[in-house]
């Protein structure tokens, strides 16, 4: 449950620094998983919460995934290089969160389906 809830902030936090910076098929992504997520929470139906976890675990993987993303002058073009390496350090920090939080839940959902 605390995992969940975690995730749940991750995603509103990945989504708000996302938008803040203009990165907008992320932000869109990113708010439509957080909504599924609190709403498979609110149901208490595994299987929803199940899903939610296996669609976000899918952006961490491969060409032109979710691990792949920076934020650059293109999206953001008036930050200076400071301001996008600390944007950049920021959206790596949320990024490796919820990636940990992710397993964790992961494990948990596992777990009670042996």
């Amino acid at each position: 449950m605390k995992d969940e809830l975690e995730i749940v902030q991750l995603l509103g936090q990945m989504r708000a620094l996302l938008e803040q910076h203009r990165v907008w098929s992320w932000t869109t992504h990113f708010a439509a998983l957080e909504t599924d997520f609190e709403e498979a929470i609110t149901s208490g139906e595994d299987w929803k919460k199940q899903e939610v976890l296996y669609e976000l675990d899918d952006l961490f993987g491969g060409m032109g995934s979710f691990n792949d993303l920076v934020i650059t002058s293109q999206s953001d073009p008036l930050l200076s290089r400071q301001e996008l390496v600390k944007a950049n350090d920021e959206l790596n920090k949320l990024r490796r969160q919820l990636y940990r939080a992710l397993r964790e839940a992961q494990q948990e959902q596992d777990s009670e389906f042996r």
